[in-house]
């Protein structure tokens, strides 16, 4: 009938609607849940325009401020899950008369990151500073009166890097504002009671650049002589030999050296280096342990090398890598490398990318573990990033390119965040474990559509993909969680993995922005806890507090949980050094409590090739088919430079090289087949070569325990 008609009708269209309603159901349940369902907790903070900084005011991470670009100040007591604007605290923030530029608020944060003591540096004639207290006390050093500086203006605030109580200010002083700059001079204070009025100490009244020492009341300021000096020091040329770097002790009390045509300077690591001026606006390079024994740095070993920019990569106990540039226009240099207190340097890596910097990466889990990217020589003129990524083990002695999938394809990684915002993220509490943005090829291709994150869990030898796209990213102490954010676009979801990439879960927080870093939390127990800083497309930034705690699959067991891992290069030690670290399991989903992971053994192995790099210039590496490792081959041979000829003078036996030199900082035993060997002077009576010896030495071997 009609009416059972209809009814079937009516069946069929609620039928349908079902269907849909089913459908869009189904599409909705395969998208991420919210995060809170998930039992992970969010914070979230709108700030007034994007993050510019992010400042830990407290060991503990506790006290932490967040500087936007707009010059406005965020502060949280809580580890970041909740944040107060405090420019109403700051007196006069926004008074243009302390503000130079037209801007207002604060323009950086400093720090020794201690006790909550924290200043904040103005737009040139002011500063504040708190004891951690909420009290910001305001500092003027001048004012603006119309388009007219008024005062001294700061030009650099340094704070002591472990005392913060001591502060150090550089600043133009007020003659170059009232002169119109007919006399102008940069100067030097110190203050010991946190910039208080009238705790300043002048220590110098003609600065180039100033920097805190090696010990805590040691600074090393570069000034001028003063029979050299120049009523306008900004017309000082850059290549002025009339410059001079000055040690000082007593926070700037008391001149200890004194150092004639130093341009430039770099202390890192209880090392200084500093360039001098030689001629035609080019220096000679020097390297120092101590400030009164310096010595001449020799490249490449001719001493003929000069460079124009000088980086240093890495400043060891062991190991010295400078990468040199020797022309402007060059976008290019080559990576020098020699033991920390041995001046002669030698070629470690040619053709490294210098454009922003080196490329160049130090991985913080292991010693002597370097990766560099660098330019195709066929290609160095026809590209940007006519590159490809070279990885060392052994503080630059050999290098070799990363492969990936049975060593069938190069792997090229962004080492620097100036490709996609993000550089490889490794940490000394996660052995062996590197993350890395990167593409498959020939060379790296930053615009390519096939850029994915990839994973390391040996240290950088071998690798494998774990997303596709852009991310930042991040893990927390023992990377028994990984957290990533896509970064090719607005982004609304999370992804997290509990067993390092080979599964993801995502979530979301309800609206989208574009992610800028990771940061995680790691000075509480676990590190389960993240900050995530981002932007909205209408400028304002936002920080994302994750906490992770309530999201655990469990706790990690005593035993079963952990793993003994060994660094090496196939069976190969590691700098002659044998290791066995406790990590967690990669498939152990859980959460690793408060318990130290770390180094449990520690020995030195036997020596092999790779513990011994070629021995100077004339020594070049070579592959010889049949060897499985490269050689060094005497290029110097029946030449007045060749290594192997006895010396002029030579007395009794000298020893000869055999094109190998152990590496700086390896601790291998043995290895008597690449050392030198002692020969017998021409025309002496010694009638034995014998080769030298090494006496093996170990250490204790303890049982692994957890």
């Amino acid at each position: 009938s009609n009416t059972s008609e209809k009814r079937m009708n009516l069946l069929r269209i609620a039928l349908c609607i079902t269907t849909v309603l089913l459908a869009i159901t189904g599409i909705l349940a395969d998208g991420p849940s919210s995060c809170s369902q998930q039992g992970i907790n969010i914070g979230r903070t709108l700030l007034d325009s994007t993050a510019k900084e992010i400042f830990f005011a407290t060991e503990d991470q506790q006290d932490v401020y967040v500087l936007t670009t707009a010059g406005t100040v965020y502060r949280s007591t809580d580890r970041g899950e909740t944040w107060v604007n405090k420019m109403s605290h700051f007196p006069q923030w926004n008074n243009a008369s302390i503000s130079f530029g037209g801007s207002s608020g604060v323009k950086d944060i400093h720090g020794s990151g201690k006790n909550g003591v924290v200043y904040f540096e103005g737009h040139g004639l002011a500063y504040w500073s708190t004891r951690g207290d909420d009290v910001y006390k305001l500092h003027t050093l001048g004012y603006v009166d119309g388009s007219s500086i008024n005062g001294d203006y700061i030009y650099k605030m340094r704070a002591h890097p472990t005392n913060e109580n001591y502060l150090m200010l550089i600043s133009w002083d007020s003659l170059c504002f009232s002169t119109n700059y007919e006399y102008c001079f940069f100067k030097t204070e110190v203050s010991a009671f946190q910039g208080l009025e009238g705790s300043w100490n002048l220590i110098d009244d003609y600065t180039f650049s100033a920097h805190w020492g090696k010990n805590e009341d040691q600074i090393f300021l570069l000034s001028m002589a003063e029979d050299e000096r120049y009523a306008n020091q900004l017309e000082v040329p850059s290549y002025s030999p009339g410059k001079q770097l000055l040690a000082m002790s007593s926070y700037g009390s008391v001149i200890d050296v004194t150092l004639p045509g130093v341009l430039d300077y770099e202390f890192t690591n209880d090392i200084l280096y500093f360039a001098k001026y030689v001629e035609d606006g080019y220096a000679t390079t020097y390297v120092s342990t101590s400030i009164d024994s310096a010595n001449e740095m020799v490249l490449g070993g001719s001493g003929n090398y000069t460079g124009v920019y000088f980086q240093i990569l890495e400043s060891s106990a062991d190991v010295s890598l400078i990468a040199v540039r020797n022309s402007y226009s060059n976008n290019y240099g080559h990576l020098f490398q020699s033991a920390s207190d041995d001046p002669n340097y030698w070629t470690s890596l040619q053709y490294i990318r210098m454009v922003d910097g080196a490329d160049f990466y130090t991985t913080k889990d292991l010693d002597g573990i370097y990766m560099a990217n660098v330019y195709n020589e066929t290609y160095i003129d026809e590209g940007e990033y006519h590159t490809h990524t070279m990885i060392t083990f052994d503080q630059g002695g050999l290098w070799n390119p990363i492969t990936i999938g049975d060593n069938e394809r190069y792997l090229h990684l962004f080492l620097t965040d100036e490709y996609a915002g993000q550089e490889p993220h490794s940490d000394e509490h996660a052995i062996g474990i590197i993350y890395a943005l990167g593409n498959e090829g020939n060379l790296a291709n930053p615009s390519s559509d096939d850029i994915g994150l990839y994973l390391s869990r040996s240290a950088g030898y071998t690798w494998e993909r774990v997303l596709d796209g852009l991310f930042r990213f991040s893990f927390n102490d023992h990377a028994s969680i990984t957290v990533a954010i896509s970064s090719e676009d607005t982004a609304s979801e999370i992804l997290y993995s509990w067993n390092q990439g080979s599964e993801w879960n995502s979530c979301a927080w309800g609206d989208q922005f574009y992610a800028r870093s990771v940061i995680p939390l790691t000075s509480e127990e676990n590190g389960l806890q993240f900050l995530i800083i981002g932007d909205y497309e209408n400028g304002q930034g936002t920080v994302l507090y994750l906490d992770f705690t309530d999201n655990v699959p469990r706790v990690c067991d005593t035993y079963s949980d952990y793993e003994f891992f060994q660094p090496s290069i196939g069976d190969v030690c590691l700098l002659g050094r044998g290791s066995t670290y406790v990590r967690r399991k990669r498939d152990s989903e859980c959460a690793i409590p408060e318990l130290t992971l770390g180094l449990d053994d520690d020995y030195s192995c036997e020596c092999a090739r790779q513990d011994f790099q070629c021995d100077g210039e004339c020594f070049e590496e070579t592959h010889v088919e049949g060897e499985l490792n490269t050689v060094c081959m005497n290029i110097c041979e029946g030449t007045e430079d060749d290594p192997t000829l006895p010396p002029e003078e030579c007395s009794g036996t000298y020893y000869q090289t055999q094109g190998y030199k152990k590496i700086p900082g390896d601790v291998c035993i043995g290895g008597e087949e690449w050392l030198p060997i002692e020969l017998p002077c021409p025309g002496s009576d010694v009638s034995e070569s014998p080769t030298p010896t090494v006496t093996p030495t170990t250490s204790e071997t303890p049982t692994p325990t957890v």
